[in-house]
């Protein structure tokens, strides 16, 4: 036996590590085999955006569970940057598909999305004391611990909110003028967002308020750690455009509704069994029977700071590949997206460098629903080419017209009998929100629910 022997993974999936790997200057010519015949081909996947990304993955989940004898440990999401994970945690949570976040927070468990949400309850609702509570002082204002105990004290003197007690603070409080100042400052801040809230769709309001509140200067400053909080804060502002043309306010409150059901689904149990999330830079050492690596984008994979590093961040980029390449041990899918939103906006991203590395025989590159047919690339940049014309706007499968609406009565072969709170249209079609009887809050895609009318 050599070195070079590998006992965890299928040839096609060594063969497709070696050939990302073999361009760095440094690395050792060394080429892995394993002694197991055959091996299922790593497979391309290109989608439009990050939401068709997690709406592919989740349904070959389920399609391989399935068909074959796979269960949820099996399967891991590796990914570049902490943000990405919150499109699959989204789709994951509506399918009802357990999970495990390795490593990290949940998204909207994550400081910056929770501070951000803040701001967005308290302009929708400036009698929010929660959300009042938690922005007040951040970033710093000089708004210290005595005068928030001074509006609590004058809020519960005046049966009123905290945020409406900013208004009486001069008159019933012994505050020094700077703190009065920046109270004073805090309360037309927020009126002046409240304000721009009914005429602004979410994602116009969410770039104002972290421009204007000074958020987006704290969070960027010029470290690593920033910049990846930054990241997460611009994933929301992405998902919000999702309600781009739902008038305001009514898209702000139908914003803040659905992150609210999915922040709060409780079926989630890191103890149990489910799918894997994870970084790249966490995963080593890890092995998986099927693996998905998202984001094989310029920009992601390799990351946007290691291009400004040169060929020595582009080489460490490329050796975080190879491992994650190499977690997987039966079935691998590389995924590219057409268009993501990054650094604050959304972006036609260009297939990673990395997969041009990739002899074009070695690759399957997925047809999309309603895409153009596939044909076997065979010359160098043809799997760029072929990922470019896949993905170039959204999926084109007609989506099934809408069926229910608030007020129903359905029944879940699960869950049993309930009642449609509301319906909406995604682009992936109709998602409802369901208040069971026993069981409870539940979202569900109708495409993947199988719901009944009640007594039917």
């Amino acid at each position: 036996m050599t070195l070079e022997q590998n006992y965890r993974s299928s040839q096609p999936i060594l063969d497709t590590a070696h050939a990302v790997i073999r361009v760095n200057q440094d690395r050792a010519a060394k080429r892995l085999w394993t002694e197991r015949g055959g091996g299922e081909p790593v497979r391309l996947i290109p989608v439009y955006d990050e939401q068709e990304e997690a709406l592919t993955v989740c349904g070959e989940i389920e399609r391989l569970i399935g068909n074959e004898s796979y269960s949820l440990s099996d399967f891991a999401v590796l990914y570049r940057t902490n943000a990405q994970s919150r499109a699959f945690e989204d789709v994951l949570l509506r399918r009802g598909i357990p999970y495990r976040l390795v490593g990290g927070l949940r998204f909207y468990e994550r400081k910056e999305v929770k501070d951000v949400l803040a701001y967005l309850r308290l302009v929708a609702n400036p009698r929010d004391p929660v959300a009042f509570g938690r922005i007040v002082n951040v970033p710093r204002r000089k708004i210290g611990d005595r005068s928030v105990a001074e509006l609590e004290r004058i809020a519960r003197k005046r049966r009123i909110s905290p945020f409406e007690a900013v208004e009486h603070v001069g008159e019933e409080a012994e505050l020094g003028p700077a703190a009065l100042q920046a109270l004073s400052g805090f309360g037309k801040l927020i009126a002046g967002l409240g304000e721009q809230s009914l005429r602004l769709p979410v994602p116009r309001l969410l770039e104002r308020i972290v421009e204007e509140t000074g958020y987006q200067s704290m969070l960027r400053d010029g470290t690593p750690e920033g910049e990846e909080r930054w990241a997460n804060v611009t994933e929301l502002v992405g998902y919000s455009e999702e309600y781009e043309d739902v008038p305001p306010p009514d898209g702000l409150h139908q914003f803040l509704e659905n992150v609210a059901l999915v922040s709060d689904v409780d079926s989630l149990d890191d103890t149990k069994s489910g799918v894997t999330l994870i970084t790249l830079h966490q995963v080593k050492g890890l092995e998986f029977p099927v693996v998905f690596l998202a984001g094989m984008e310029e920009g992601l994979l390799p990351h946007i700071r290691a291009l400004e590093e040169g060929d020595e961040g582009i080489a460490e980029e490329r050796r975080l590949t190879y491992v994650g390449v190499t977690r997987a041990q039966q079935r691998l899918y590389l995924l590219h997206a057409f268009r993501r939103h990054l650094y604050g906006s959304a972006q036609t991203a260009q297939a990673s460098r990395f997969l041009a590395d990739i002899p074009p025989e070695m690759l399957t590159v997925v047809r999309r629903p309603g895409g153009p047919p596939v044909t076997a690339p065979r010359r160098p940049g043809a799997v760029r080419e072929a990922v470019h014309a896949q993905a170039v706007r959204a999926n084109p499968v007609e989506i099934a017209p809408q069926r229910y609406s608030a007020g129903m009565r359905v029944e879940h072969p699960k869950y049993g009998a309930g009642t449609i709170l509301k319906s909406t249209m995604t682009r992936a079609g109709e998602e409802v929100v369901i208040r069971f009887d026993d069981a409870g809050m539940k979202i569900f895609a109708v495409a993947d629910a199988k719901l009944f009318p009640a007594g039917g």
